[in-house]
């Protein structure tokens, strides 16, 4: 006879199957954000592709990028692969991220498209 009680039932194949996904899941997120930076109250328009390519045009390697709205107010979380470097990394997202960082970013996209759209158009118009 066994020692330990019996307080749940065996689970079936498909249970079990589900429950380690979910402690895998739950495992890996951890350690994606295992170091990580907090930035609350960033403009809501940018996305997560977004601020995946401006943290790399800024050298940041990252583990993940997610958001969290428990405050109420939308928060950035970033997955950092390294803790040796926190603090520089945190300086540099401390400016990022903002409404008129977001209005940069924009027009600075708008104006690099609007160029490769001219040169473009140019090129077309002498018919290599």
């Amino acid at each position: 006879t066994s020692t330990k009680p019996k307080y749940k039932k065996e689970l079936s194949a498909e249970e079990r199957k589900k429950l380690h996904n979910k402690t895998c899941t739950l495992k890996q997120r951890k350690r994606y954000f295992r170091f990580q930076i907090t930035r609350e109250d960033i403009d809501k328009r940018f996305t997560v592709k977004q601020i995946k390519t401006i943290l790399k045009q800024h050298n940041i390697p990252v583990t993940a990028v997610s958001f969290s709205s428990r405050t109420g107010k939308k928060a950035l979380l970033i997955g950092l692969k390294e803790i040796t470097k926190l603090s520089i990394y945190e300086n540099i997202v401390a400016d990022l991220f903002t409404k008129q960082h977001y209005e940069q970013f924009r027009n600075d996209k708008y104006k690099s498209r609007s160029s490769s759209r001219h040169h473009r158009t140019h090129l077309n118009h002498y018919h290599f």
